[in-house]
């Protein structure tokens, strides 16, 4: 429905920033981890798009409500890993100033991630 909409190029990019139903009896986070890494592979300009709404949704997680705080903080700890090391590829379309923004944000996330683990 997107590809006959926009074009198919715009329906890879949705579905690679989209993370699929999770078959029964996965883990959840295992099943978003392993969806980034397999989706974005592939799509470099899909990763800035992903990056760009993991870093407003990790940074802004103090914003989140209380019921969804621990549960977003673990999901997206366990993707930083997968996200810094496809933010720093080659072909990802950011120029090296960029990157190192990204990576700061990442940062920051991440120890809003580790503070709200540890309460």
């Amino acid at each position: 429905m997107v590809a006959a909409r926009y074009t198919p190029r715009v329906a890879r990019l949705v579905a690679a920033v989209t993370t699929p139903q999770r078959p029964d009896g996965v883990d959840r986070i295992e099943h978003y981890v392993t969806h980034l890494a397999t989706a974005l592979d592939g799509e470099p300009w899909a990763r800035v798009i992903k990056v760009s709404d993991f870093t407003d949704n990790g940074v802004g997680i103090i914003h989140a409500t209380v019921a969804l705080v621990a549960r977003s903080a673990r999901k997206y700890d366990a993707a930083l890993p997968t996200l810094r090391e496809l933010v720093d590829w080659p072909d990802t379309p950011l120029n090296p100033d960029v990157k190192a923004h990204v990576q700061r944000q990442f940062d920051l996330a991440q120890q809003r991630f580790a503070a709200i683990l540890a309460a």
